[in-house]
């Protein structure tokens, strides 16, 4: 399930991603939050985090341990 939405005067968007390997949100899977600034025309700047979740799944199992925090700067010229 995605849920997307932008904010000040579409500057800011938001992004929340929920993945699970069963129809039940307590099984095996991960969440992604992700922020997308956009600066000015050039300079766009994106934080986001991701939470795997231990469920029954042997793949998403590997994960649980590992969630991320990333950042990331770009400039489109």
């Amino acid at each position: 399930m995605r849920i997307q939405r932008n904010f000040l005067r579409n500057t800011l968007h938001g992004s929340l991603l929920l993945v699970r390997w069963d129809f039940q949100f307590d099984a095996s899977g991960y969440d992604r939050l992700e922020l997308d600034y956009d600066i000015n025309d050039d300079w766009n700047i994106v934080a986001s985090w991701t939470q795997y979740h231990r469920g029954g799944n042997i793949i998403f199992d590997r994960y649980a341990n590992n969630d991320r925090l990333s950042f990331r700067l770009s400039r489109a010229f």
